[in-house]
């Protein structure tokens, strides 16, 4: 249990994408799932700062969380102004890509989809791979992809305990699903590999717009505290090791 001086200072939310058509292009269910991401996340009452990997449906899932997260009444959503009417600023952060050319898929990726597995069979054959990649020209190994968005997250703690003890801020993250699941397979185990079974034991691969938090606490003395929630799991983020991870 935290002390009774510490306030939450910033949520930084990483979420896949919506769902996407055959052209890989966000369907409005994708948009809805974003939208609906957006209506259930908490609103610190703050500054929102959003950063994707570039892709059109990523950009679009992060910008429609993004424009809902003040709104907690589902009924109010609006598809059509959502998908017309912006007013958030969004970045292109190339660290939340699973390709590190967005326009190279390489094999592996070309026929991710096509794989004759499950969608949670395919996704614990990714993550097995650990440190590995068949092709490292094309995309980082699951171990890389976790090495960068964790960048990404210490980067916007960091903000968060540079900024003034009652200054708010929401972070959005969207990326893809390999780019959560090769996270939460390495923060879920203290920055070790997980389990040959981690897919099942978390409850099954990443769905569409979800993704998981970064709580992120801090005192007057700017020490900050930071917790990650996943679907039935909590736990508190060791700064060090997250770091010793990125080294």
């Amino acid at each position: 249990m935290l002390p009774k001086d510490y306030k939450m200072t910033a949520l930084i939310s990483t979420l896949r994408h919506g769902e996407k058509n055959d052209n890989g292009e966000l369907t409005e269910q994708g948009v809805k799932q974003a939208t609906l991401r957006g209506i259930n996340t908490t609103h610190l009452e703050g500054d929102i700062i959003i950063f994707h990997s570039g892709v059109d449906r990523v950009k679009q899932s992060v910008r429609a969380a993004g424009q809902y997260l003040r709104i907690n009444d589902a009924e109010k959503i609006d598809l059509e102004k959502i998908i017309q009417e912006h007013h958030l600023q969004d970045y292109i952060c190339p660290e939340l890509h699973y390709l590190f050319k967005p326009k190279s898929k390489g094999i592996y990726f070309e026929g991710w989809d096509d794989i004759e597995l499950t969608p949670n069979e395919r996704m614990q054959e990714f993550l097995n791979q650990k440190d590995f990649s068949s092709e490292p020209e094309i995309y980082p190994s699951p171990k890389q992809m976790a090495q960068r968005l964790g960048r990404v997250l210490l980067t916007e703690v960091n903000f968060s305990g540079l900024t003034d003890y009652n200054f708010r801020t929401n972070f959005i993250n969207g990326t893809h699903e390999p780019v959560v699941m090769s996270f939460l397979y390495y923060a879920l185990n203290n920055f070790s590999a997980g389990s040959e079974n981690f897919v099942t034991e978390v409850g099954g691969t990443v769905d569409f717009a979800e993704g998981f938090n970064f709580e992120v606490y801090q005192n007057p003395t700017q020490d900050l505290k930071v917790f990650l929630g996943f679907r039935d799991f909590y736990k508190e983020v060791d700064l060090k090791f997250l770091q010793k991870f990125l080294d």
